[in-house]
Protein backbone atom coordinates (compact mmCIF):
# COMPACT_ATOMS: atom_id res chain seq x y z
CA UNK A 1 0.00 0.00 0.00
CA UNK A 2 2.81 2.45 0.87
CA UNK A 3 4.69 1.52 -2.47
CA UNK A 4 0.97 2.52 -4.50
CA UNK A 5 0.89 5.94 -2.89
CA UNK A 6 4.12 6.62 -3.46
CA UNK A 7 3.68 5.92 -6.84
CA UNK A 8 0.55 7.79 -6.73
CA UNK A 9 2.45 10.79 -4.88
CA UNK A 10 4.98 11.13 -7.59
CA UNK A 11 2.58 10.89 -10.33
CA UNK A 12 4.31 8.30 -11.88
CA UNK A 13 0.22 6.50 -12.26
CA UNK A 14 -0.74 9.29 -14.00
CA UNK A 15 2.11 9.09 -16.02
CA UNK A 16 1.97 5.75 -16.92
CA UNK A 17 -1.83 6.58 -17.99
CA UNK A 18 -0.40 9.30 -20.03
CA UNK A 19 2.34 7.29 -22.12
CA UNK A 20 -0.07 4.56 -22.26
CA UNK A 21 -2.70 6.99 -24.43
CA UNK A 22 -0.22 9.27 -26.15
CA UNK A 23 1.30 5.69 -27.55
CA UNK A 24 -1.77 3.99 -28.90
CA UNK A 25 -2.40 7.79 -30.25
CA UNK A 26 0.74 7.99 -32.03
CA UNK A 27 0.28 4.70 -33.79
CA UNK A 28 -3.09 5.29 -34.71
CA UNK A 29 -1.67 8.83 -37.00
CA UNK A 30 1.57 6.47 -38.05
CA UNK A 31 -0.48 3.83 -39.56
CA UNK A 32 -2.38 6.85 -41.14
CA UNK A 33 -0.04 8.88 -42.92
CA UNK A 34 2.94 6.46 -43.31
CA UNK A 35 1.74 4.32 -46.03
CA UNK A 36 0.83 7.43 -47.30
CA UNK A 37 4.34 8.29 -48.23
CA UNK A 38 5.59 4.36 -48.76
CA UNK A 39 7.11 4.46 -45.29
CA UNK A 40 4.14 1.70 -44.35
CA UNK A 41 7.55 -0.46 -43.11
CA UNK A 42 8.41 2.14 -40.65
CA UNK A 43 4.75 1.89 -38.51
CA UNK A 44 6.75 -1.25 -36.88
CA UNK A 45 9.84 0.76 -35.98
CA UNK A 46 7.10 3.15 -33.97
CA UNK A 47 5.56 0.47 -32.31
CA UNK A 48 8.41 -0.97 -30.88
CA UNK A 49 10.25 2.05 -30.16
CA UNK A 50 7.48 3.38 -28.15
CA UNK A 51 7.08 0.17 -26.33
CA UNK A 52 11.07 0.53 -25.88
CA UNK A 53 10.43 4.15 -24.24
CA UNK A 54 7.88 2.85 -21.67
CA UNK A 55 10.31 1.91 -19.21
CA UNK A 56 12.77 4.83 -19.11
CA UNK A 57 9.88 7.16 -18.98
CA UNK A 58 8.50 5.41 -15.66
CA UNK A 59 11.96 5.61 -14.38
CA UNK A 60 12.07 9.08 -15.17
CA UNK A 61 8.42 9.82 -13.23
CA UNK A 62 9.66 8.35 -10.63
CA UNK A 63 12.73 10.47 -9.99
CA UNK A 64 11.48 13.61 -11.49
CA UNK A 65 9.37 16.11 -9.67
CA UNK A 66 7.04 18.73 -11.80
CA UNK A 67 6.84 22.08 -9.50
CA UNK A 68 6.34 25.31 -9.98
CA UNK A 69 9.88 26.42 -9.82
CA UNK A 70 10.23 23.78 -12.64
CA UNK A 71 11.00 20.19 -12.80
CA UNK A 72 13.71 18.75 -9.88
CA UNK A 73 14.93 15.63 -8.67
CA UNK A 74 12.62 14.21 -6.33
CA UNK A 75 14.02 13.94 -2.58
CA UNK A 76 11.16 12.30 -1.45
CA UNK A 77 10.84 15.09 1.45
CA UNK A 78 7.11 14.54 0.80
CA UNK A 79 6.85 11.07 1.26
CA UNK A 80 4.74 11.32 4.05
CA UNK A 81 1.96 13.12 2.87
CA UNK A 82 0.90 15.07 0.13
CA UNK A 83 1.94 18.89 0.22
CA UNK A 84 0.29 21.62 -1.22
CA UNK A 85 2.75 21.16 -4.57
CA UNK A 86 2.21 18.28 -4.75
CA UNK A 87 -1.60 18.37 -5.20
CA UNK A 88 -1.02 21.33 -7.59
CA UNK A 89 1.40 18.87 -9.59
CA UNK A 90 -1.01 16.27 -9.80
CA UNK A 91 -3.83 18.20 -11.29
CA UNK A 92 -1.69 19.89 -13.96
CA UNK A 93 -1.00 15.66 -14.87
CA UNK A 94 -4.77 15.42 -14.27
CA UNK A 95 -5.19 17.91 -17.19
CA UNK A 96 -2.61 16.60 -19.31
CA UNK A 97 -4.28 13.31 -19.40
CA UNK A 98 -7.91 14.69 -20.01
CA UNK A 99 -6.71 16.69 -22.71
CA UNK A 100 -4.96 13.68 -24.12
CA UNK A 101 -7.59 10.80 -23.55
CA UNK A 102 -10.17 13.80 -25.22
CA UNK A 103 -7.91 13.74 -28.59
CA UNK A 104 -7.85 9.72 -28.21
CA UNK A 105 -11.64 9.39 -27.98
CA UNK A 106 -11.96 12.22 -31.16
CA UNK A 107 -9.84 9.92 -33.16
CA UNK A 108 -11.33 7.02 -31.89
CA UNK A 109 -15.16 8.30 -32.78
CA UNK A 110 -13.57 9.96 -36.16
CA UNK A 111 -11.76 6.33 -37.51
CA UNK A 112 -15.13 3.97 -36.24
CA UNK A 113 -18.16 6.22 -37.08
CA UNK A 114 -17.43 8.69 -39.83
CA UNK A 115 -16.92 6.37 -43.54
CA UNK A 116 -13.76 6.65 -44.91
CA UNK A 117 -13.53 8.13 -48.06
CA UNK A 118 -14.00 5.31 -50.84
CA UNK A 119 -10.57 4.33 -52.34
CA UNK A 120 -9.67 5.67 -55.54
CA UNK A 121 -7.49 3.09 -57.54
CA UNK A 122 -6.32 3.86 -61.09
CA UNK A 123 -5.24 1.69 -64.06
CA UNK A 124 -3.52 3.08 -66.98
CA UNK A 125 -3.00 2.30 -70.93
CA UNK A 126 -0.16 3.29 -72.64
CA UNK A 127 -0.64 3.60 -75.98
CA UNK A 128 1.77 3.38 -78.93
CA UNK A 129 3.34 6.80 -79.22
CA UNK A 130 2.88 8.34 -82.89
CA UNK A 131 6.15 9.23 -85.22
CA UNK A 132 5.26 12.83 -86.49
CA UNK A 133 9.15 13.40 -87.56
CA UNK A 134 9.55 14.27 -90.79
CA UNK A 135 13.61 12.98 -90.46
CA UNK A 136 13.52 8.94 -90.49
CA UNK A 137 12.76 8.32 -86.56
CA UNK A 138 12.50 4.32 -87.16
CA UNK A 139 8.74 3.55 -85.81
CA UNK A 140 10.20 0.74 -83.65
CA UNK A 141 11.96 3.82 -81.55
CA UNK A 142 8.59 5.77 -81.18
CA UNK A 143 6.85 2.25 -80.22
CA UNK A 144 10.14 1.71 -77.98
CA UNK A 145 9.75 5.07 -75.95
CA UNK A 146 5.83 4.64 -75.02
CA UNK A 147 6.93 0.97 -74.13
CA UNK A 148 9.58 2.11 -71.73
CA UNK A 149 7.33 4.58 -70.34
CA UNK A 150 4.99 1.79 -69.38
CA UNK A 151 7.55 -0.79 -68.19
CA UNK A 152 8.19 2.64 -65.82
CA UNK A 153 5.22 2.48 -64.25
CA UNK A 154 4.21 -1.24 -64.00
CA UNK A 155 6.55 -1.02 -61.33
CA UNK A 156 3.98 0.71 -59.14
CA UNK A 157 1.60 -2.44 -56.97
CA UNK A 158 -0.70 0.53 -56.61
CA UNK A 159 -0.88 1.48 -60.06
CA UNK A 160 -2.51 -1.48 -62.48
CA UNK A 161 -0.98 -0.74 -65.54
CA UNK A 162 -2.03 -2.86 -69.19
CA UNK A 163 0.50 -4.70 -70.55
CA UNK A 164 2.06 -3.56 -74.44
CA UNK A 165 0.05 -6.42 -76.43
CA UNK A 166 -3.23 -5.49 -75.57
CA UNK A 167 -2.49 -1.43 -75.36
CA UNK A 168 -1.12 -1.66 -78.85
CA UNK A 169 -3.50 -4.02 -80.59
CA UNK A 170 -5.72 -0.49 -81.05
CA UNK A 171 -3.37 0.90 -83.33
CA UNK A 172 -5.07 2.50 -86.57
CA UNK A 173 -8.19 1.10 -85.83
CA UNK A 174 -9.79 4.93 -85.29
CA UNK A 175 -11.64 4.29 -81.72
CA UNK A 176 -12.69 7.09 -79.64
CA UNK A 177 -10.82 6.92 -76.28
CA UNK A 178 -13.37 6.13 -74.33
CA UNK A 179 -14.40 3.01 -76.14
CA UNK A 180 -10.80 1.80 -76.33
CA UNK A 181 -10.71 2.55 -72.15
CA UNK A 182 -13.93 1.03 -72.16
CA UNK A 183 -12.61 -2.27 -73.82
CA UNK A 184 -9.06 -1.93 -71.94
CA UNK A 185 -11.13 -1.84 -68.52
CA UNK A 186 -9.24 1.43 -67.10
CA UNK A 187 -9.83 4.51 -65.68
CA UNK A 188 -6.83 6.12 -67.78
CA UNK A 189 -4.71 6.66 -70.73
CA UNK A 190 -1.34 8.21 -71.82
CA UNK A 191 -0.64 8.89 -75.33
CA UNK A 192 1.95 11.10 -77.11
CA UNK A 193 3.42 12.25 -80.68
CA UNK A 194 7.08 11.93 -81.13
CA UNK A 195 9.14 14.34 -83.22
CA UNK A 196 13.10 14.17 -83.94
CA UNK A 197 14.61 17.13 -85.68
CA UNK A 198 18.42 16.65 -86.17
CA UNK A 199 19.39 14.89 -83.05
CA UNK A 200 17.33 16.95 -81.07
CA UNK A 201 13.57 15.31 -80.28
CA UNK A 202 10.12 16.10 -78.61
CA UNK A 203 7.73 14.42 -76.83
CA UNK A 204 4.07 15.84 -76.84
CA UNK A 205 2.09 13.06 -73.47
CA UNK A 206 -0.96 13.23 -72.66
CA UNK A 207 -3.11 11.81 -69.76
CA UNK A 208 -6.53 11.50 -70.50
CA UNK A 209 -9.56 10.06 -68.36
CA UNK A 210 -10.73 7.39 -70.15
CA UNK A 211 -14.38 7.43 -69.81
CA UNK A 212 -14.72 11.13 -71.43
CA UNK A 213 -11.82 11.65 -73.13
CA UNK A 214 -10.77 14.67 -71.37
CA UNK A 215 -7.10 15.62 -70.85
CA UNK A 216 -5.82 15.54 -67.09
CA UNK A 217 -2.25 17.45 -67.82
CA UNK A 218 -0.60 17.50 -71.82
CA UNK A 219 3.08 18.64 -71.89
CA UNK A 220 5.83 19.06 -74.00
CA UNK A 221 9.72 16.80 -73.22
CA UNK A 222 12.71 18.02 -75.24
CA UNK A 223 15.85 17.11 -75.33
CA UNK A 224 18.75 15.49 -77.25
CA UNK A 225 18.37 11.79 -78.84
CA UNK A 226 20.71 11.08 -75.45
CA UNK A 227 18.31 12.09 -73.25
CA UNK A 228 15.83 9.66 -73.83
CA UNK A 229 15.81 8.07 -71.07
CA UNK A 230 15.07 11.09 -68.54
CA UNK A 231 12.65 12.13 -70.48
CA UNK A 232 10.58 8.24 -70.02
CA UNK A 233 11.57 8.79 -66.28
CA UNK A 234 10.19 12.59 -66.12
CA UNK A 235 6.94 11.30 -68.04
CA UNK A 236 6.20 8.64 -65.93
CA UNK A 237 6.60 11.13 -62.76
CA UNK A 238 3.97 13.01 -64.41
CA UNK A 239 1.88 10.50 -64.88
CA UNK A 240 2.01 9.64 -60.91
CA UNK A 241 1.77 12.93 -59.91
CA UNK A 242 -1.25 13.49 -61.96
CA UNK A 243 -2.90 10.53 -60.33
CA UNK A 244 -1.96 11.41 -57.06
CA UNK A 245 -0.17 8.36 -56.62
CA UNK A 246 2.55 8.72 -53.91
CA UNK A 247 5.33 6.53 -55.37
CA UNK A 248 7.88 8.34 -52.75
CA UNK A 249 11.43 6.75 -53.54
CA UNK A 250 10.06 3.72 -55.24
CA UNK A 251 9.47 5.34 -58.31
CA UNK A 252 12.12 3.43 -61.04
CA UNK A 253 14.40 5.25 -62.87
CA UNK A 254 14.79 4.09 -66.89
CA UNK A 255 18.10 1.79 -67.00
CA UNK A 256 20.37 4.14 -69.09
CA UNK A 257 22.46 2.69 -72.34
CA UNK A 258 23.77 3.86 -75.77
CA UNK A 259 20.82 5.10 -78.19
CA UNK A 260 22.17 2.60 -80.77
CA UNK A 261 22.02 -0.54 -78.23
CA UNK A 262 18.47 0.92 -77.22
CA UNK A 263 17.37 0.73 -80.81
CA UNK A 264 18.92 -2.93 -80.91
CA UNK A 265 17.32 -3.96 -78.11
CA UNK A 266 14.22 -2.75 -79.51
CA UNK A 267 14.42 -4.29 -82.88
CA UNK A 268 15.29 -7.57 -81.42
CA UNK A 269 12.44 -7.40 -79.29
CA UNK A 270 9.91 -6.10 -82.27
CA UNK A 271 10.58 -9.38 -83.65
CA UNK A 272 9.46 -11.38 -81.06
CA UNK A 273 6.15 -9.44 -80.53
CA UNK A 274 5.24 -9.75 -84.49
CA UNK A 275 5.72 -13.96 -83.90
CA UNK A 276 6.19 -15.02 -81.11
CA UNK A 277 5.46 -18.82 -81.41
CA UNK A 278 7.80 -18.29 -84.60
CA UNK A 279 10.40 -15.25 -84.22
CA UNK A 280 13.49 -14.88 -86.58
CA UNK A 281 15.83 -16.25 -83.96
CA UNK A 282 18.73 -15.66 -85.49
CA UNK A 283 18.17 -12.33 -86.21
CA UNK A 284 16.74 -11.79 -82.94
CA UNK A 285 20.25 -13.04 -81.51
CA UNK A 286 22.60 -11.16 -83.73
CA UNK A 287 21.05 -8.04 -83.06
CA UNK A 288 21.36 -8.71 -79.08
CA UNK A 289 24.95 -9.58 -79.72
CA UNK A 290 25.53 -6.26 -81.23
CA UNK A 291 24.14 -4.63 -78.61
CA UNK A 292 25.27 -6.57 -75.70
CA UNK A 293 29.07 -6.10 -77.39
CA UNK A 294 28.55 -2.15 -77.16
CA UNK A 295 26.92 -2.41 -73.38
CA UNK A 296 27.93 -5.73 -71.70
CA UNK A 297 26.06 -4.48 -68.78
CA UNK A 298 22.31 -3.67 -70.67
CA UNK A 299 20.03 -6.25 -68.68
CA UNK A 300 17.13 -5.56 -70.99
CA UNK A 301 19.03 -7.18 -73.63
CA UNK A 302 20.49 -9.93 -71.74
CA UNK A 303 16.85 -10.99 -70.83
CA UNK A 304 15.63 -10.69 -74.36
CA UNK A 305 18.67 -13.14 -75.33
CA UNK A 306 17.18 -15.38 -72.70
CA UNK A 307 13.89 -15.85 -74.77
CA UNK A 308 15.78 -15.71 -78.10
CA UNK A 309 17.86 -19.10 -76.61
CA UNK A 310 14.46 -20.89 -75.85
CA UNK A 311 12.82 -19.61 -79.09
CA UNK A 312 16.27 -21.45 -80.90
CA UNK A 313 15.63 -24.46 -78.94
CA UNK A 314 12.26 -25.07 -79.44
CA UNK A 315 13.07 -24.70 -83.08
CA UNK A 316 15.74 -27.26 -82.86
CA UNK A 317 18.78 -24.86 -83.59
CA UNK A 318 20.54 -25.50 -79.85
CA UNK A 319 19.60 -28.22 -77.75
CA UNK A 320 18.50 -28.27 -74.29
CA UNK A 321 21.72 -28.61 -72.50
CA UNK A 322 23.18 -25.90 -74.64
CA UNK A 323 19.96 -23.80 -73.92
CA UNK A 324 20.17 -24.80 -70.06
CA UNK A 325 23.89 -23.86 -69.96
CA UNK A 326 23.63 -20.28 -71.43
CA UNK A 327 20.48 -19.57 -69.19
CA UNK A 328 22.36 -19.70 -65.90
CA UNK A 329 25.03 -17.73 -67.54
CA UNK A 330 23.06 -14.90 -68.58
CA UNK A 331 20.67 -15.22 -65.16
CA UNK A 332 23.88 -14.80 -63.42
CA UNK A 333 25.38 -12.20 -64.85
CA UNK A 334 21.61 -10.11 -64.88
CA UNK A 335 21.65 -10.49 -61.26
CA UNK A 336 24.77 -9.08 -60.58
CA UNK A 337 23.89 -5.95 -62.22
CA UNK A 338 20.20 -5.87 -61.23
CA UNK A 339 19.24 -7.77 -58.11
CA UNK A 340 15.75 -7.89 -58.42
CA UNK A 341 15.02 -8.59 -61.64
CA UNK A 342 11.82 -10.17 -62.11
CA UNK A 343 11.86 -12.08 -65.19
CA UNK A 344 15.18 -13.99 -63.80
CA UNK A 345 13.44 -14.74 -60.50
CA UNK A 346 10.17 -15.49 -61.92
CA UNK A 347 11.99 -18.45 -64.22
CA UNK A 348 14.47 -19.48 -60.81
CA UNK A 349 11.13 -20.08 -59.37
CA UNK A 350 9.90 -22.17 -62.20
CA UNK A 351 12.70 -24.45 -61.51
CA UNK A 352 12.90 -24.35 -57.57
CA UNK A 353 9.54 -25.50 -57.76
CA UNK A 354 8.48 -27.88 -60.93
CA UNK A 355 12.83 -29.26 -60.89
CA UNK A 356 13.90 -28.72 -57.72
CA UNK A 357 10.94 -29.47 -55.82
CA UNK A 358 12.27 -26.79 -53.32
CA UNK A 359 9.03 -25.24 -51.85
CA UNK A 360 11.14 -22.55 -50.02
CA UNK A 361 13.25 -21.46 -52.53
CA UNK A 362 10.24 -21.21 -54.88
CA UNK A 363 8.20 -18.86 -52.65
CA UNK A 364 11.13 -16.68 -52.21
CA UNK A 365 11.79 -16.21 -55.79
CA UNK A 366 8.33 -15.63 -56.67
CA UNK A 367 7.67 -13.45 -53.85
CA UNK A 368 11.02 -11.25 -55.17
CA UNK A 369 9.19 -11.43 -59.10
CA UNK A 370 5.78 -9.85 -58.03
CA UNK A 371 7.35 -6.98 -56.18
CA UNK A 372 9.83 -6.14 -59.24
CA UNK A 373 7.44 -6.74 -62.17
CA UNK A 374 3.37 -6.49 -60.04
CA UNK A 375 2.12 -5.70 -63.17
CA UNK A 376 3.37 -8.54 -65.69
CA UNK A 377 1.29 -11.10 -66.59
CA UNK A 378 3.26 -14.09 -66.80
CA UNK A 379 4.83 -13.38 -63.56
CA UNK A 380 1.42 -13.24 -62.20
CA UNK A 381 -0.09 -15.98 -63.87
CA UNK A 382 2.60 -18.50 -62.92
CA UNK A 383 2.52 -17.45 -59.09
CA UNK A 384 -1.32 -17.50 -58.99
CA UNK A 385 -0.90 -20.86 -59.95
CA UNK A 386 2.00 -21.58 -57.36
CA UNK A 387 -0.10 -19.65 -54.70
CA UNK A 388 -2.88 -22.10 -55.33
CA UNK A 389 -0.40 -25.36 -54.76
CA UNK A 390 0.38 -24.22 -51.52
CA UNK A 391 -2.94 -23.64 -50.17
CA UNK A 392 -3.11 -19.60 -50.85
CA UNK A 393 -6.43 -20.02 -52.40
CA UNK A 394 -7.46 -16.09 -51.87
CA UNK A 395 -4.27 -14.70 -52.94
CA UNK A 396 -3.85 -17.83 -56.02
CA UNK A 397 -7.75 -15.78 -57.38
CA UNK A 398 -6.33 -12.24 -56.89
CA UNK A 399 -2.97 -12.76 -58.88
CA UNK A 400 -5.66 -14.78 -61.45
CA UNK A 401 -7.84 -11.60 -61.18
CA UNK A 402 -4.92 -9.62 -62.12
CA UNK A 403 -3.15 -10.77 -64.82
CA UNK A 404 -6.44 -10.77 -66.68
CA UNK A 405 -6.81 -7.42 -66.26
CA UNK A 406 -2.76 -6.27 -67.18
CA UNK A 407 -3.38 -8.21 -70.29
CA UNK A 408 -7.35 -8.54 -71.54
CA UNK A 409 -5.78 -10.46 -74.56
CA UNK A 410 -3.93 -12.99 -72.86
CA UNK A 411 -5.89 -16.23 -73.21
CA UNK A 412 -3.49 -18.28 -70.96
CA UNK A 413 -4.34 -15.83 -68.09
CA UNK A 414 -8.17 -16.54 -68.80
CA UNK A 415 -7.38 -20.31 -68.95
CA UNK A 416 -5.44 -20.54 -65.40
CA UNK A 417 -7.79 -18.31 -63.99
CA UNK A 418 -10.90 -20.78 -64.65
CA UNK A 419 -8.96 -23.74 -63.61
CA UNK A 420 -7.67 -21.73 -60.42
CA UNK A 421 -11.42 -20.80 -59.58
CA UNK A 422 -12.29 -24.25 -60.20
CA UNK A 423 -9.70 -25.38 -57.99
CA UNK A 424 -10.71 -22.74 -55.12
CA UNK A 425 -14.38 -23.79 -55.04
CA UNK A 426 -15.99 -20.60 -57.13
CA UNK A 427 -17.29 -22.85 -59.85
CA UNK A 428 -19.45 -20.32 -61.43
CA UNK A 429 -16.98 -18.06 -62.00
CA UNK A 430 -15.39 -21.18 -63.19
CA UNK A 431 -17.50 -22.19 -65.87
CA UNK A 432 -17.98 -18.55 -66.93
CA UNK A 433 -13.95 -18.40 -67.42
CA UNK A 434 -13.86 -21.27 -69.23
CA UNK A 435 -16.50 -20.76 -72.10
CA UNK A 436 -14.90 -18.05 -72.40
CA UNK A 437 -11.33 -19.55 -73.18
CA UNK A 438 -13.18 -22.27 -75.43
CA UNK A 439 -14.59 -19.65 -77.12
CA UNK A 440 -11.15 -17.71 -78.34
CA UNK A 441 -9.48 -20.93 -78.41
CA UNK A 442 -11.66 -23.82 -79.72
CA UNK A 443 -9.60 -26.05 -76.88
CA UNK A 444 -9.98 -26.64 -72.46
CA UNK A 445 -13.73 -28.90 -73.08
CA UNK A 446 -12.16 -31.83 -70.77
CA UNK A 447 -11.93 -29.20 -67.71
CA UNK A 448 -15.30 -27.38 -68.69
CA UNK A 449 -16.86 -31.04 -68.05
CA UNK A 450 -15.55 -31.37 -64.76
CA UNK A 451 -16.82 -28.39 -63.79
CA UNK A 452 -20.00 -29.08 -64.48
CA UNK A 453 -19.46 -32.62 -62.97
CA UNK A 454 -18.52 -30.90 -59.43
CA UNK A 455 -21.57 -28.49 -59.91
CA UNK A 456 -23.42 -31.11 -59.37
CA UNK A 457 -24.18 -31.28 -63.33
CA UNK A 458 -23.74 -34.78 -64.44
CA UNK A 459 -25.93 -35.05 -67.18
CA UNK A 460 -24.58 -32.16 -68.93
CA UNK A 461 -20.72 -33.10 -67.78
CA UNK A 462 -21.86 -36.31 -70.33
CA UNK A 463 -22.71 -34.27 -73.44
CA UNK A 464 -19.23 -32.22 -72.78
CA UNK A 465 -17.11 -35.18 -72.26
CA UNK A 466 -18.70 -37.30 -74.99
CA UNK A 467 -18.61 -34.18 -77.77
CA UNK A 468 -14.65 -34.10 -76.61
CA UNK A 469 -14.25 -37.85 -76.57
CA UNK A 470 -15.37 -37.54 -80.67
CA UNK A 471 -13.71 -33.95 -81.50
CA UNK A 472 -10.03 -35.57 -80.12
CA UNK A 473 -10.75 -39.05 -82.10
CA UNK A 474 -11.54 -37.19 -84.86
CA UNK A 475 -8.37 -35.19 -84.29
CA UNK A 476 -5.95 -37.75 -84.14
CA UNK A 477 -5.30 -37.38 -80.17
CA UNK A 478 -6.38 -40.49 -78.67
CA UNK A 479 -4.78 -40.08 -75.61
CA UNK A 480 -7.48 -36.80 -75.07
CA UNK A 481 -10.14 -38.96 -76.25
CA UNK A 482 -8.92 -41.44 -73.63
CA UNK A 483 -9.55 -38.63 -71.13
CA UNK A 484 -12.63 -38.03 -72.04
CA UNK A 485 -13.53 -41.17 -70.86
CA UNK A 486 -12.16 -40.50 -67.34
CA UNK A 487 -14.68 -38.22 -66.98
CA UNK A 488 -17.63 -40.06 -68.36
CA UNK A 489 -16.80 -42.77 -65.71
CA UNK A 490 -17.18 -40.19 -63.63
CA UNK A 491 -20.42 -38.65 -64.27
CA UNK A 492 -22.13 -42.12 -65.26
CA UNK A 493 -21.12 -42.83 -61.89
CA UNK A 494 -23.56 -39.42 -60.47
CA UNK A 495 -26.20 -40.89 -62.45
CA UNK A 496 -26.07 -43.94 -60.38
CA UNK A 497 -25.17 -45.65 -63.64
CA UNK A 498 -22.62 -47.92 -62.46
CA UNK A 499 -21.92 -50.43 -65.16
CA UNK A 500 -21.06 -48.02 -67.71
CA UNK A 501 -18.85 -46.48 -65.47
CA UNK A 502 -17.24 -49.56 -64.68
CA UNK A 503 -17.10 -50.08 -68.18
CA UNK A 504 -15.40 -47.41 -69.50
CA UNK A 505 -12.87 -47.40 -66.25
CA UNK A 506 -11.90 -50.75 -67.43
CA UNK A 507 -11.60 -49.54 -71.31
CA UNK A 508 -9.55 -47.00 -69.88
CA UNK A 509 -7.23 -48.99 -67.83
CA UNK A 510 -6.57 -51.59 -70.54
CA UNK A 511 -5.35 -48.50 -73.03
CA UNK A 512 -3.43 -45.95 -70.94
CA UNK A 513 -3.56 -47.28 -67.42
CA UNK A 514 0.03 -48.21 -66.97
CA UNK A 515 1.13 -44.48 -68.49
CA UNK A 516 -2.00 -42.49 -66.98
CA UNK A 517 -2.63 -44.37 -63.07
CA UNK A 518 -3.22 -40.97 -61.72
CA UNK A 519 -6.51 -40.64 -64.02
CA UNK A 520 -7.39 -44.22 -62.43
CA UNK A 521 -7.06 -43.13 -59.01
CA UNK A 522 -8.63 -40.20 -60.07
CA UNK A 523 -11.80 -41.63 -60.67
CA UNK A 524 -11.51 -44.13 -57.69
CA UNK A 525 -11.10 -41.19 -55.83
CA UNK A 526 -14.45 -39.01 -57.07
CA UNK A 527 -16.27 -42.82 -56.62
CA UNK A 528 -15.61 -42.97 -53.11
CA UNK A 529 -13.08 -46.41 -53.59
CA UNK A 530 -10.25 -45.34 -51.53
CA UNK A 531 -8.56 -48.18 -51.33
CA UNK A 532 -8.25 -48.62 -55.31
CA UNK A 533 -7.58 -44.87 -55.44
CA UNK A 534 -4.27 -45.28 -52.90
CA UNK A 535 -3.31 -48.09 -54.90
CA UNK A 536 -3.27 -46.79 -58.19
CA UNK A 537 -1.82 -43.36 -56.55
CA UNK A 538 1.05 -44.97 -55.44
CA UNK A 539 1.36 -46.54 -59.29
CA UNK A 540 1.85 -43.29 -60.11
CA UNK A 541 5.22 -42.62 -58.47
CA UNK A 542 6.24 -46.21 -59.98
CA UNK A 543 5.94 -45.29 -63.71
CA UNK A 544 6.86 -41.57 -63.68
CA UNK A 545 7.47 -38.17 -62.36
CA UNK A 546 3.77 -36.62 -60.54
CA UNK A 547 2.04 -35.05 -63.42
CA UNK A 548 -0.40 -33.42 -61.05
CA UNK A 549 1.77 -30.28 -60.21
CA UNK A 550 -1.56 -28.85 -57.98
CA UNK A 551 -2.28 -31.78 -56.38
CA UNK A 552 -3.01 -30.60 -53.01
CA UNK A 553 -5.79 -28.48 -54.36
CA UNK A 554 -7.56 -30.90 -56.91
CA UNK A 555 -11.18 -31.05 -55.73
CA UNK A 556 -11.33 -34.47 -57.80
CA UNK A 557 -9.21 -36.43 -54.82
CA UNK A 558 -11.49 -34.42 -51.88
CA UNK A 559 -13.16 -37.45 -50.82
CA UNK A 560 -9.41 -38.82 -49.70
CA UNK A 561 -8.46 -36.13 -47.54
CA UNK A 562 -9.74 -37.44 -44.16
CA UNK A 563 -8.31 -40.74 -44.89
CA UNK A 564 -4.50 -40.67 -42.87
CA UNK A 565 -3.09 -42.36 -46.28
CA UNK A 566 -3.54 -38.86 -47.75
CA UNK A 567 -1.92 -36.75 -44.91
CA UNK A 568 1.28 -39.42 -45.45
CA UNK A 569 1.04 -38.49 -49.14
CA UNK A 570 1.26 -34.78 -49.00
CA UNK A 571 3.95 -35.30 -46.22
CA UNK A 572 6.63 -37.80 -48.07
CA UNK A 573 5.72 -35.04 -50.93
CA UNK A 574 6.81 -31.61 -48.98
CA UNK A 575 2.75 -30.36 -48.77
CA UNK A 576 2.28 -31.25 -45.19
CA UNK A 577 0.06 -28.82 -42.76
CA UNK A 578 3.03 -27.54 -41.64
CA UNK A 579 5.08 -26.77 -44.06
CA UNK A 580 3.10 -25.01 -45.95
CA UNK A 581 1.85 -22.99 -42.76
CA UNK A 582 5.34 -21.87 -42.62
CA UNK A 583 6.10 -20.65 -46.12
CA UNK A 584 6.16 -16.66 -46.37
CA UNK A 585 4.30 -15.53 -49.36
CA UNK A 586 3.74 -11.99 -49.20
CA UNK A 587 1.56 -10.37 -51.90
CA UNK A 588 -0.42 -7.87 -50.36
CA UNK A 589 0.12 -5.18 -52.41
CA UNK A 590 -0.80 -6.99 -55.46
CA UNK A 591 -4.46 -7.46 -53.97
CA UNK A 592 -4.71 -3.42 -53.71
CA UNK A 593 -6.54 -3.69 -56.84
CA UNK A 594 -8.96 -6.13 -57.61
CA UNK A 595 -10.38 -6.04 -61.27
CA UNK A 596 -14.36 -6.29 -60.88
Amino acid sequence: MRLFNELKRRNVLRVAVAYVVSAWLIIQVAETILPQYGLEHYVRTVITVLAIGFVPAMILAWALEWTPEGIRVDDGAEAAGDGAGAVRAGRRFDRIVIVILTIALAWFVYDKLVPPAPEVRYSIAVLPFSNESPDALPDYLADGLAGEVRDLLAKLPQLLVIERSPAFSFRGQGLATSEIGKRLGVSHLLTGAVTQLGDRVRVRAQLLDAADGKSRWSKDYTGTLADIFAIQDEIAGDVTKGLAIQAGESLPKARRTTLEVLALTLQAKKLWDDNVNNADTEAMTALLDEALEIDPNYTPAMVWKIYANWSARRQGLITREEEDERWLKLAGRILAIEPENGSVHNMFAWQAMYVDKDLQAATASYARALRSEPNDAEILRHASRFALLIGQKEDALAMSERSMAVDPLCTLCLYEASRINMYAGQLDKAEALRARFISLRGEGHYQYGLMKLLQGKAAEAVTVFREEEARMAQAGFPDAAGQARVGLAMAFHDLGRAEESDELLARYIDDYGEQYPREVAQVYAWRGEKDLAFEWFYRADETGPDRESMLIANPLFAKLHDDPRWAAILEERGFSEARLAALEFPVELLTQYHSE
